[in-house]
């Protein structure tokens, strides 16, 4: 497991060099005391191991920028890509800072030769939710707009970018969508849409989809409060529902629980023997101390319902 003597770790994402898989998370001091502290704390960690069990820590990716810069608050989830015209590292990531009593999230883009030494795009903000279709601070709450996932869809021969959203419907407080923006070059990124509603859940953080055995799947993690269904098999943790596309339409009516819950914001890579293996962090929502560490590897497999189970 990844784990930190004086560091909370949670929430994380990875890359596979060919060598060493890379481990990005977030991180932040236990001298907060208080671990719900370490969300406005939060720096990108990095470390790299050839198993997935046993890591290596290396320098930070990011920390949070000088005020007033956009991200001056921190630095949150995010997703590593490689372009293999320019064989440069892209890491787009979840830029905070507290404006107006709030916490405003938008997306930043950072590139590196070596996966150690990161620099920002100079036009951070890259993207930004549009006030018109998702909820934003001018809504008098916190604006839900992170977690940048990035591939590349050979199909549309484009970049696309998955984003947590919620949809500008107050009145409903499961009003979660996927935001999705494309890009011809990595730099410049059109303006979201919304590929979801009536989700039944209000918040989907965390996305991520593959490919497997000839199926898409999403992935996605909720805690339980923002789940409509509160049936016992909807825990928080993460869960994986069937897709027709990387896009979509996402069946989250068949959406299910990967494996224990509280296994949250998992993600899923395969390993050097071409199996998938889901990584993630404990959540804090149950009767136990938050342990803050990112939990040895879960095989997984795709079952005969589009879904990923152990």
């Amino acid at each position: 497991m990844l784990a930190l003597a004086d560091h909370w770790v949670w929430d994380s994402w990875y890359f596979d060099d060919g060598e060493y898989f890379h481990c990005f998370f977030l991180r932040a001091s236990k001298s907060l005391i208080d671990p719900q502290r370490r969300h406005f704390r939060a720096a990108t960690g990095h470390a790299r191991s050839k198993d997935l069990k046993n890591w290596e820590l290396l320098p930070d990716a990011l920390c949070a920028d000088d005020a007033p810069a956009w991200d001056s608050t921190s630095t949150w989830t995010g997703s590593v890509i490689q372009d293999p015209a320019t064989q440069l590292f892209h890491l787009f990531y979840t830029g905070t800072n507290r404006l107006h009593g709030g916490v405003q999230q938008q997306v930043g883009h950072a590139t590196s030769t070596d996966l150690i030494q990161w620099k920002r795009d100079p036009k951070n903000p890259i993207v930004s939710a549009d006030p018109a279709i998702f909820e934003t601070l001018a809504d008098n709450n916190d604006e839900p707009f992170r977690d940048p996932w990035v591939f590349y869809d050979a199909n549309d021969q484009i970049w696309k970018m998955l984003l947590t959203a919620n949809l500008k419907e107050l009145d409903n407080p499961y009003r979660a969508t996927i935001a999705l923006v494309t890009s011809n070059d990595l730099y410049s990124w059109s303006k979201p849409i919304a590929l979801l509603e009536n989700s039944g859940f209000g918040q989907i953080e965390v996305t991520q989809v593959e490919e497997i055995d000839g199926k898409w799947v999403l992935i996605f993690c909720v805690a339980k409060e923002f789940i409509k269904d509160q049936s016992p098999e909807f825990q928080s943790g993460t869960f994986s529902a069937p897709a027709d596309s990387p896009t979509g339409p996402f069946h989250l009516d068949r959406a299910e629980l990967i494996g224990p819950a509280g296994l949250y914001a998992g993600r899923i890579i395969k390993d050097r023997k071409g199996d998938w293996n889901l990584l993630g962090f404990i959540h804090d929502d149950f009767d136990k101390p938050f342990t803050g560490r990112i939990q040895d590897p879960v095989l997984v497999s795709m079952t005969s319902r589009g879904t990923l189970q152990p």
